[in-house]
């Protein structure tokens, strides 16, 4: 009932890049544990973002990279989904889903009582900020 969330973030982009090959995939992650109940979501809404970049971001970017950083501090978690792409559109707004994907990305985020933060980096960058479900009962 707990994953390794370090490796599964790493067999996700390298699935990722297998599949699309122009894009430089990389992880930077602690090595954490995550209940079931926060992973699964997890793991969905960061696969979402990712297919997001990878259909959206990367017209015309000679580059392409996509980041996913996982970093912890205590019992609070932080995950930064970056890529180098076009960035989002002026009036992109998370609140108020434009798309099925984005729809997907809020009804998990508050599954897992998680904040999620978005903004033009370079890109588009997205940061979640959540608590282990398992930890916070």
């Amino acid at each position: 009932n707990r994953v390794d969330f370090k490796s599964y973030l790493e067999e996700l982009m390298q699935s990722q890049q297998a599949m699309s090959s122009h894009v430089k995939c990389v992880v930077e992650s602690e090595q954490v544990i995550l209940s079931l109940d926060t992973a699964v979501p997890l793991g969905l809404i960061i696969s979402e973002m990712i297919t997001n970049s990878i259909k959206h971001a990367f017209d015309s970017v000679e580059t392409p990279e996509l980041n996913v950083n996982l970093a912890t501090d205590g019992d609070n978690f932080e995950i930064v989904v970056k890529d180098n792409g076009i960035g989002l559109p002026d009036n992109f707004d998370l609140e108020e889903p434009s798309s099925l994907g984005s729809e997907i990305i809020m009804a998990l985020t508050e599954q897992i009582n998680a904040r999620t933060e978005y903004s033009n980096n370079n890109g588009a960058q997205f940061t979640i900020f959540f608590q282990d479900q398992a930890m916070a009962l």
